[in-house]
């Protein structure tokens, strides 16, 4: 009888498992939709996108569209994904992140990349600014938090300042493999697997105006 009511037991707490692991993706899918969907001021949805090249590439790799992800197509599916919400000026750039989907245990990194036209080039990413990092859990999701002087988003020497192409403005905002990434006082790619990464949507880009370079009025 025993033997009977703990099978019961255990098979009741499956169902129960299963039950809430899909009432959880279905909600996160929702999210996906709704962040897809219904765009705010100081927010930036992430997705996976179907890269053209996912190959390391070849050196030199010259011109402002080297990397331009904003031609790649956005995965719409139930792949990872994530939101940050941003303040639009201000001391400090203040974001909070938060990455689903992702494979658990993987340490991501936040990232600002610039098409870089101070060299020439903008790979393997020259100048771009380290936001913050974290594992993801069991559940796949990762928080970053942080509060940076930044400077202004997207930096005079990223091609996406429209004081270099003309006609657009913004910073290009992704999430990638830790390990893929070289930290130090002058961060770069030592790998590129973007398959893995995380993408801004498209036409979505990020600005900030840090009130700390403001002209002050004297008397």
């Amino acid at each position: 009888m025993r033997k009977k009511l703990f099978i019961l037991a255990v098979v009741s707490l499956m169902v129960c498992v299963i039950g809430f692991v899909a009432v959880a993706s279905a909600c996160d899918h929702n999210r996906h939709k709704e962040c897809k969907s219904k765009p705010e001021r100081g927010q930036l949805c992430l997705f996976q996108k179907e890269s053209p090249d996912p190959g390391w590439p070849e050196l030199p790799f010259y011109g402002p569209y080297c990397l331009d992800d904003q031609t790649w197509d956005d995965q719409n599916d139930r792949g990872a994904w994530g939101k940050m919400k941003y303040n639009l000026s201000g001391r400090t750039f203040e974001f909070n992140f938060e990455g689903h989907g992702l494979p658990p245990g993987k340490s991501y990194t936040l990232i600002y990349f610039p098409d870089n036209i101070q060299y020439g080039d903008c790979y393997p990413g020259l100048g771009l600014i380290y936001l913050g990092s974290d594992i993801a859990n069991r559940g796949g999701h990762v928080h970053i938090v942080g509060s940076l002087d930044t400077g202004d988003l997207p930096a005079w020497y990223d091609y996406n300042n429209i004081s270099n192409n003309g006609s657009y403005n913004g910073a290009k905002i992704w999430l990638v493999l830790s390990e893929d990434l070289c930290l130090g006082p002058s961060p770069i790619f030592r790998a590129w697997r973007p398959q893995e990464y995380l993408f801004q949507e498209k036409g979505k880009f990020v600005t900030f105006e840090d009130t700390d370079n403001l002209p002050t009025c004297g008397t």
